[in-house]
């Protein structure tokens, strides 16, 4: 007889947003099955190490979680590398590459393997991340927000193609985490605004429990960030470079 808690897949669990949802999730007494490309740094039996974009890691997920009885199955992606920000011509076709694999092939692995067990077991979520600067198509971002741009639109196929058999699909579109990486990386940022891993994880937690009618927000992408006045009246180039604005030649005439 199937367990009747359901089973959660958690992928990226060694990242900061994975780390967050991994004690959320067990705060509520879930059970959670973590993915990550290297182990954990304490012993955690319910652990997975696989290259999520690896075409082999459809197998060895599948039949790992058809070995878990559960009656439902719900999947959280965390899982994808930043390559930092960069323009076009500085990023080689190497480093696209590497996005992609990493950002957009590595939730359609997932996707493969879970999704025939998810319309068995009666449906669920099937949760993944992007950026909400993808929609401004900031400079310096095309590596990453093209590969997760990507995955925006599997979400949304997701959706369609197993909405009748209970499958619940969205991406959850989150301003800049705060994080000791992050204020690394964009030192000059509105800290005091970015949003904690742990404040994602208690609203996607409280989302997937409390999800009334799933139907109208499936295939959606769903916005979390703070407002920050900084952020809407300060130009982009002084958040992220200190003012140190694009050539001509890189940013083009308007």
């Amino acid at each position: 007889m199937p367990h009747d808690s359901p089973l959660y897949l958690l992928t990226g669990s060694t990242g900061a947003l994975g780390a967050a949802f991994c004690v959320e999730l067990r705060r509520r007494g879930h059970r959670v099955l973590t993915v990550s490309t290297s182990r954990l740094a304490h012993s955690e039996p319910d652990h997975i190490v696989c290259d999520l974009a690896e075409p082999q890691s459809s197998h060895e997920l599948r039949a790992a979680i058809a070995a878990v009885d559960s009656t439902r199955l719900h999947a959280i992606n965390c899982v994808g590398m930043f390559p930092g920000h960069m323009t076009i011509d500085e990023a080689d076709g190497t480093l696209f590459a590497s996005s992609i694999r990493s950002n957009l092939l590595s939730v359609y692995n997932v996707a493969h393997a879970l999704l025939p067990l998810m319309r068995k077991r009666g449906g669920g979520h099937f949760v993944a991340f992007s950026p909400h600067t993808l929609y401004q198509a900031y400079p310096l971002m095309a590596v990453f927000d093209v590969a997760k741009a990507g995955m925006e639109q599997l979400i949304r196929h997701i959706a369609n193609e197993h909405v009748e058999h209970g499958v619940v699909a969205n991406t959850i579109a989150i301003a800049t985490l705060n994080t000791e990486e992050e204020r690394r990386l964009k030192p000059y940022g509105d800290h005091q605004q970015w949003l904690p891993p742990e404040e994602v994880a208690r609203s996607v937690c409280d989302f997937i429990a409390g999800s009334s009618s799933p139907a109208i927000a499936n295939g959606n992408v769903l916005h979390m960030f703070a407002y920050s006045k900084s952020y809407f009246h300060q130009a982009y180039y002084d958040r992220i470079r200190g003012g140190q604005s694009l050539t001509p030649d890189q940013a083009g005439s308007r």
